[in-house]
Parts: structure tokens; sequence; C-alpha cells
């Protein structure tokens, strides 16, 4: 799915996306080398993951049929209007 568009930063198109999430290395619930498969299942379900997610920015390299673009996560977008302004930039 394809996030709100229309942007572009140094010439390469940006592209707003609210599942360009990152994992980190905080866990949602503590790890146990003694918990089964199936209780981690289950607390999988429950947190709804492993670890706590974080809104990121990918640059997503031009590979045969996606072209260049950045994909980033709408919370970056007023830092990114900040940046253009500092730098006088006209976003297109």
């Amino acid at each position: 799915m394809m996030g709100d568009s229309g942007t572009t930063w140094a010439g390469i198109p940006v592209v707003f996306d609210w599942n360009c999430l990152a994992d980190t290395d905080q866990r949602l619930f503590p790890a146990s080398k003694h918990r089964s498969a199936r209780i981690h299942k289950k607390l999988v379900k429950r947190f709804g993951g492993e670890f706590v997610r974080k809104p990121a920015i990918f640059h997503v390299k031009g590979v045969p049929g996606v072209p260049e673009h950045y994909r980033m996560h709408p919370t970056h977008k007023p830092a990114l209007m900040r940046a253009v302004r500092a730098n006088n930039a006209v976003l297109a």
C-alpha cells in the first residue's frame, strides 16, 4: 500500500506510510529461555509483537520495477518540512 506522496527531498520522491516502522531492542515482554513456543506465540498475539516498533525512515534504492524513493513514517513530516525550509528548498 502506497502512502501519501508528492514530496521530494534532494530530487528523490518521499512516500509517507503509516506502516513504516522499525524494530528496536526493547521487548514488549521479558525474554525467557524456559518459555514454550506455544506460550511465546500467545504472548506475541497479546502484545502485537515481541519488540517495540518505532517510526522510521527507509531509503529504498532503485531495483527493477521499483523506483528509488524515501519511505518515511508521517511523524517525521514536520521535521522534513523544517529541514526543507531551513535549506530554502522548494518541495515539488
